[in-house]
């Protein structure tokens, strides 16, 4: 059963047009980099050097705070630097991007048999545990802590931003899997907006329908649990 709000607080910005529905090419960068200062409230410790060779997966970074707890290198190449700034603060490390893409290969899981800890253990060993925020205080979510639920918006206020379902829509089977797996935690909660959607058909999940005209309608972040 879906919930409606109605929103009337926001701010209306001056900004006329919206995003064209249309993918472009895209400049592949030759070095990236993985930057802690990216993630609020992360103690890193380094789990590279320079020269060392790292596939798209390979844990670059964990938290001091929480060892199981990695930071993938979104390609494979070769680290080119570690930088540090002052006080020897780790700033960024920065991989020499390969002409051709090797991954790690985490298996195929069964989500239906996953257990609540086996989901947060496999999330964490990909590196994609990062990408679950704390609320209040925007901070990557604490693993060993059971949120509330889990929140995953669907559409955005965000002006000129890329549309969620013409970006998305044809990659369901997997946001399902997802959600299954993420339902294994807490109660997934689902924001839509009112018009129409292709992520109706999503299943599992609270449905939340947000009528609202202004921005910002829901968390600046795709996916963030309540604690």
């Amino acid at each position: 059963m879906s919930k409606n709000i109605v929103l009337r607080k926001g701010l209306n910005i001056p900004i006329s047009g919206v995003a064209d529905l249309k993918v472009s090419g895209v400049v592949v960068p030759d070095v990236v980099a993985v930057k802690p200062t990216d993630f609020r409230g992360l103690v890193p410790r380094l789990l590279v050097r320079e020269g060392d060779k790292v596939l798209a997966g390979s844990p670059v970074l964990a938290d001091k705070e929480r060892p199981g707890m990695l930071y993938a290198s979104p390609v494979s190449g070769t680290v080119a630097a570690v930088v540090r700034g002052a006080k020897r603060k780790l700033l960024e490390v920065r991989i020499k991007r390969d002409s051709v893409q090797e991954y790690v290969d985490f298996g195929k899981k069964d989500v239906a048999s996953l257990s609540a800890e086996e989901v947060k253990d496999a999330l964490m060993k990909g590196g994609l545990w990062p990408a679950i925020i704390q609320r209040p205080y925007g901070v990557t979510a604490n693993p060993e802590v059971s949120p509330k639920g889990i929140f995953v918006s669907a559409f955005t206020t965000a002006p000129l931003a890329a549309d969620p379902e013409f970006a998305l829509g044809d990659q369901l089977d997997y946001i399902q899997a997802g959600i299954d797996a993420l339902a294994k935690i807490a109660t997934v909660h689902l924001s839509l907006s009112t018009k129409p959607s292709a992520f109706s058909a999503l299943t599992g999940v609270t449905k939340h329908v947000f009528k609202a005209s202004k921005h910002p309608a829901f968390a600046r972040e795709p996916i963030h649990a309540a604690i």
